[in-house]
Parts: C-alpha cells; structure tokens; sequence
C-alpha cells in the first residue's frame, strides 16, 4: 500500500510539473507575443514619424522653394532675320543621337519674333566638347552650308518637282548662364542636372515638328522612298565639283516638302567636324547610292564601281591635304 500511495504521488507530482511547464511556455509564448506586437507598433510608429516628417518637409520645400530650367546667354550668332536668341531648356533631354543629346526648350527673348516659341537644344555627348566653343563651330558651318546648297537646288528644280522641297534649318551657339536647379528660400541651390554645366557652350535650333525621321547616314545608308533627298546628296557632290557631299539626312517630311536639321558633310578638305570622313566618306557613300528618276531627270550620271572619287578630283589628294 505504501509503494502504491508513493507511485501515485509522484505520478501526481509529475502531472502537475507538466502542467507549471506548460502554464509557463504559453506565458513565454504570450509574452513574446506582447513585445514583438509593442516593437511592431513602436517601429511603425517611427516609419510614420519618418514619412511625417518627409512630408512636411517637401511641403515646405514645395511652399518654399522653387524650380529653374536651364537658361543659357543670348546666341553668339544671328538667325536668318538678324535676331539674337536666349533659350530656356529642360533638365533631362527627350532624344539622343550618336553624339549629342536634345533637350526641349522655348526661345527668351522679350520684344524678339520668336519669343516663347518651342526649341531645341543639342549638347555634345562627351561633356569636354562641350567646353570649346570651336567643336560647335563646324556643325553650323555644315548646316549652313547645306542649307545654301538646298537654296541653289530648289532654283534648278523647284519649277521641275513642285510638289517637293528641301531645307535646312541652321543653329545659333549660345553658352550657359545657368544650370536647372532646386532653390530653396529663393537662395540655397540644389542641383541635379549631370549633362550640363556652367560655361558649357550649346546650339539652339527650332523645333522642327514630333515626326523626326532619319532619311540617310553618312556611310552610305539611304532610306526608302526619300529618292528625292538621295538625289538632293548627289547633286551637291556633282555642282561642287566633287569637294563636298551633304548626307546624313534627317528631319520632318509633310508629303514631299522636307526640314532637315544637323546634316554631316564630307568634304575634300575635312573641314566639317568630326562627322566628316573627307574623300573615303564620300567614296564609302557614293558606292551605296542608287540614281534615281530625280538624279537621271537632273542629269547626274550612273556612277562604276571602279569609278572613285579621287578619279574625279580636279586636284590630287596630296594637293588637298597639303
């Protein structure tokens, strides 16, 4: 009996071990629970303090402070109506070519025909470019001569194909005044723009229109159904007596009328910047040309394969580059 009452006994003392140990994991269990709940809450009540915070402070900045595009001085340059031009840009560009980024901008210029009217601003790719105004000088040069060149093409054949024309818009230089920026109070700048800085020289242009096509290269690439343009390249190669070639072809096109802006130029002398590749330009692109009925109706002539450039030169390439 006493072995008995003795085995029941610490089977009792057992059980009711068992149940303390279970009562006290659920309290840990509980417990644990509690704080992690009280963390949570403590860390989501910093997070809103946080978000709080930023909140009033981009208020305050929103009430305070205030937006600058980039602005440059007036043009170095006249455009075709002798009128000097400031531009006013944005901070990121909408395009990029091979070299260069175009920003979206508007003329400034109080008084000034197109004042407040849409532009365009080019700024070189290589930001080092960008800081001599001679790397732009060469692009204008090239835009100005192509644009004098579809002045003279259109006096041969403009009465010929009136349904179709050509011309070229020609850039002013300007350099920066200032760089787009935040202004805090009106006095404490925040700047984000890395494409641009002080002093930079860039070109402006006008806005040409959204349907920007390219319509040839200047390798030899001529697109279809602009054989009025590729005849347009080939003619300038032929009345400058195979010193020069407008290509590289690009713009807006309403039907057969063209506004072409940024042309390349290869030329004998290399004398266009950096996209010119001079005589082996001209002969790379006259060997993917194909006359067409405006080349053969201007009577520019079917040109060999054998045939190259320097065959037709008045001058010797030594004479050109010496």
């Amino acid at each position: 009996m006493l072995l008995r009452e003795a085995i029941e006994l610490v089977l009792m003392s057992l059980q009711h071990l068992s149940a303390v140990t279970c009562f006290v994991e659920n309290y840990k269990t509980e417990m644990i629970t509690k704080i992690c709940k009280n963390n949570q809450l403590i860390l989501t009540l910093k997070v809103s303090n946080i978000i709080l915070s930023l909140n009033i402070m981009s208020i305050l900045l929103f009430v305070f402070g205030a937006d600058h595009p980039n602005k440059t001085h007036f043009s170095l340059n006249k455009d075709e109506a002798g009128n000097k031009y400031r531009a006013k840009f944005s901070e990121r560009p909408f395009a990029a070519g091979a070299m260069r980024y175009a920003f979206t901008g508007v003329y400034s210029g109080a008084g000034i025909p197109k004042n407040g009217e849409q532009c365009v601003v080019k700024v070189y790719k290589q930001r080092a470019n960008n800081r001599d105004i001679r790397n732009c000088l060469p692009d204008v040069a090239a835009s100005r001569t192509a644009a004098s060149y579809a002045e003279r093409f259109m006096e041969v054949c403009g009465t010929r194909f009136p349904a179709h024309s050509v011309e070229f818009v020609v850039p002013l230089i300007a350099q920066m005044d200032k760089i787009s920026r935040f202004e805090v109070l009106g006095t404490i700048p925040i700047y984000t723009n890395d494409l641009v800085s002080a002093m930079d020289f860039v070109t402006i242009e006008p806005f040409i229109g959204d349907r920007y096509q390219r319509f040839s290269d200047n390798g030899g690439y001529e697109a279809h159904g602009c054989e009025f343009l590729t005849a347009f390249s080939h003619w300038t190669l032929v009345t400058s007596d195979n010193e020069c070639l407008v290509c590289d072809l690009q713009g807006v096109r309403k039907e057969g009328r063209y506004v072409l802006t940024d042309p390349a130029i290869h030329s004998a002398e290399q004398r266009f910047g950096l996209t010119d590749f001079g005589l082996e330009g001209i002969e790379r692109y006259m060997e993917s040309h194909r006359c067409n009925e405006f080349c053969r109706a201007l009577g520019l002539s079917e040109r060999s394969s054998e045939q190259s450039v320097r065959e037709e030169l008045p001058f010797s390439v030594e004479q050109s580059v010496g």
